[in-house]
């Protein structure tokens, strides 16, 4: 499953290797725009929109979910239930993959363009920056860590972007 997964190219990438593969996202928008593309393509991930907190899936139903920016879009205050519903859909054994912004993305703090970034993220969209030691909080205990760690890579036109990988598998009973 692609949480999050917007107009589906990760999940058209992760079709080809998992079966079956779902695109969940929010938006009805980008549920269009990924069935549209899948259609035209004559194959393809099954796309719904729900919502990422409210997972409408049976237990342990995945035995892989990827997360490519849902999370960080995310008020605060779900974290934790999005890390439960997470873990209640996922298979023992089954890993779920996370991808975030990290901070450095932003101007740096010392600056005014950087402060008015945070304030916009912190108190506007009541969002805040995911580290890997809040996610070491907010992850069930029943999710072990793989790998958690930052790392940078560069976009084809140059731009550095900061992200925080997040890999967990789920212990059996």
């Amino acid at each position: 499953m692609d949480v999050g997964c917007g107009p589906g190219v990760a999940s058209r990438y992760l079709a080809a290797r998992f079966h079956p593969t779902i695109g969940l996202d929010f938006s009805i928008t980008a549920i269009r725009m990924a069935r549209q593309y899948a259609t035209e393509r004559g194959y393809g991930p099954c796309y719904i929109a729900a919502n990422a907190v409210v997972l409408p899936f049976r237990e342990r139903t995945f035995s892989f979910v990827f997360d490519r920016g849902c999370l960080q879009d995310l008020p605060r205050i779900w974290w934790k239930t999005y890390f439960e519903e997470v873990e209640r859909v996922l298979r023992y054994d089954g890993v779920f993959q996370l991808l975030c912004l990290n901070s450095k993305n932003f101007p740096s703090i010392s600056s005014l363009s950087g402060i008015l970034a945070r304030f916009r993220r912190y108190v506007i969209e009541q969002k805040c920056f995911i580290t890997p030691t809040l996610i070491s909080r907010l992850v069930p205990s029943s999710m072990e860590k793989v790998r958690l760690e930052d790392f940078s890579f560069q976009l084809k036109n140059g731009k550095t972007v900061f992200l925080t990988e997040c890999v967990f598998s789920k212990s059996t009973e």
